[in-house]
């Protein structure tokens, strides 16, 4: 992270700042719900997730075919930051082709055009599954926010997720309201 933020750093300077990062965020994983109670599922959905993504990709440059799309704007750019954390990174770096695409999607040129659903289907659906889960934990999360909660405990397929909620997860909550809203424009 420190060689990404600051190319050309003399390498003394680079680990210096790599420290100073890992000393700022060790610790803060609560705020987004990393606990040792959510870790292992955290750490299994990721391998999930990503096996779904490897199996995806396969033949196409990106989510939806030759071009990329808002969906690869959207994950890629997450998955790139999850790749430059020592954890993750090394869960990551197992996916050839997620990471490959992440590391594309730096520089993305279109290649051709976008599938049908039809060539999509078999393999995007469980892609929307990690999606679903996602969406579970948020609507909890939103709930939790607006009753004024200090923590908040919900069901992701079997999992218990529990974490505290704090001043991060409002943002979360604005962000599913708005997804909601455009949701609702669109669907009448």
């Amino acid at each position: 992270l420190a060689a990404e933020a600051m190319p050309g750093l003399a390498p003394e300077a680079a680990e210096d700042l790599a420290r100073s990062i890992r000393a700022r965020m060790q610790g803060r994983g609560f705020a987004v719900g990393s606990n040792s109670r959510t870790a292992p599922f955290i750490e299994q959905n990721l391998r999930d997730f990503l096996a779904c993504l490897e199996a995806h990709l396969e033949g196409r440059s990106f989510l939806f075919g030759g071009s990329p799309s808002l969906a690869d704007f959207g994950i890629a750019p997450q998955l790139y930051e999850a790749l430059l954390d020592p954890t993750a990174g090394a869960i990551l770096r197992e996916s050839p082709r997620a990471r490959a695409w992440c590391l594309a999607m730096l520089r993305p040129e279109a290649a051709g055009p976008f599938e049908t659903w039809a060539t999509l289907q078999r393999t995007m659906e469980p892609l929307l599954g990690h999606a679903a889960i996602f969406l579970r934990w948020s609507s909890a999360n939103a709930r939790a926010v607006r009753a004024g909660a200090a923590e908040m405990e919900v069901d992701l397929g079997g999992f218990s997720w529990w974490q505290t909620v704090g001043s991060p997860q409002r943002y979360h909550e604005k962000s599913l309201r708005e997804l909601r809203r455009k949701y609702q424009a669109v669907a009448g």
